[in-house]
């Protein structure tokens, strides 16, 4: 099985391919290329950030590594969450270090600590690293309804989960919703979801995953309702559909 991540909220980022059918105890890796942008999760008092840096590697290896500087340097030994984006152009990764700056002002607004390592994978060719933020929030909700059959063709089925900043405990997620593929579609899709976000409950970042069949969609609710129950988490059931 094979999905696509999306992590979006006041500002918006596309990234693509983490992770394969998941366990509570941990994810699926697989080689990926693309920018990546690794931070911790969940984002609570204090934020730890990756440089931006293109790179084919190993998902699992670099989620490894990242944690191994945390844990050496700052001492941090929690969780953490790499996304690969979509694009390597120099639009995309322009794009990317906006992205990060404006979130990085935006915690800096909520007091929140940030330390911008300005690690990359030394495993990989990495290219271009960048000293800004990006929150992707790991996140889980509870149990919801799903649609009958899944969309055919170019249209996925989107879950998207997210939880605001300490000391709330609620996390969301959204019933599976179809979207086309393509990175405008996208981008439209997370304005919209942000919008609706803002609209109907506090401002979160939402990391999404999108699947090609209902029963990868019901699996990946299935497991995110394993992961808040696991870590006592308040899950939020979120009805959003696009368009």
């Amino acid at each position: 099985m094979k999905n696509t991540s999306v992590v979006l909220g006041l500002y918006f980022v596309v990234l693509l391919a983490l992770a394969a059918h998941r366990s509570v105890a941990g994810e699926a890796t697989g080689n990926y290329h693309g920018l990546w942008l690794c931070q911790n999760v969940p984002i609570e008092k204090t934020a730890y950030f990756a440089a931006i840096f293109e790179a084919t590697a190993d998902r699992g290896l670099v989620v490894q590594s990242f944690k191994q500087v945390l844990a050496a340097k700052y001492g941090y030994h929690g969780e953490v969450n790499c996304g690969v984006g979509t694009g390597t152009g120099a639009a995309d990764l322009a794009k990317a270090k906006e992205d990060r700056a404006r979130y990085v002002k935006q915690l800096h607004g909520m007091q929140i600590k940030v330390h911008e390592t300005g690690w990359t994978y030394a495993g990989a060719s990495a290219t271009a690293p960048a000293p800004a933020t990006s929150n992707a929030p790991v996140a889980s909700v509870a149990p919801v309804a799903t649609a009958a059959t899944a969309p055919q063709g170019p249209t996925k089925l989107w879950v998207c989960r997210g939880n605001t900043n300490a000391p709330s405990r609620d996390m969301y997620i959204t019933k599976p919703f179809p979207v086309t593929d393509g990175l405008a579609n996208w981008r439209n899709t997370q304005a919209a979801l942000g919008s609706y976000m803002q609209a109907h409950y506090k401002p979160t970042a939402m990391n999404c995953d999108n699947y090609a069949t209902q029963a990868e969609a019901d699996a990946r609710v299935e497991w995110l309702v394993n992961w808040a129950h696991t870590y006592k988490f308040d899950p939020v059931s979120v009805s959003f559909t696009y368009p």
